[in-house]
């Protein structure tokens, strides 16, 4: 595989895009009709997700990429929240709050997978830097 240069690039970033389409379709529905402060809720918070991993992305450095990978998978947390909220309200059926979980662990998954590897990829670096530095 080859360098990353756009945000779009990210397969997190991919997945989580349609995540937002998901939400969308899903409170297009009619149960969240008369509930728009709820509806908005959801889809802010799934856009939450997509925006932070780019804005991320965008950053200077490895440690801001983490911190806004940080603030995506807590907001992957508040959407897995809703999404308890809206099937105990009877607004998901079974089958659709299962489907958006399981979206919504899977992204927080590999969230945390891309941290770990971004924060041993920095450890590295500064290992080496130290070795460097003592070599001198």
């Amino acid at each position: 595989m080859g360098t990353i240069r756009r945000f779009e690039d990210l397969e997190i970033w991919q997945e989580a895009r349609e995540l937002v389409r998901f939400i969308h379709e899903v409170t297009a529905g009619f149960s969240f009709d008369r509930d728009e402060v709820f509806r908005g809720d959801f889809r802010i918070t799934s856009r939450s997700v997509m925006s932070n991993i780019a804005e991320g992305f965008e950053r200077t450095s490895k440690r801001q990429f983490i911190q806004f990978l940080v603030i995506a998978r807590g907001s992957a947390a508040e959407l897995r929240s809703l999404l308890h909220e809206a099937f105990d309200r009877r607004k998901l059926h079974l089958s659709t709050y299962r489907d958006a979980m399981e979206r919504c662990d899977r992204i927080r998954r590999r969230i945390s997978a891309l941290i770990k590897y971004l924060q041993r990829d920095m450890a590295n670096m500064d290992g080496r830097s130290a070795n460097e530095r003592r070599n001198q």
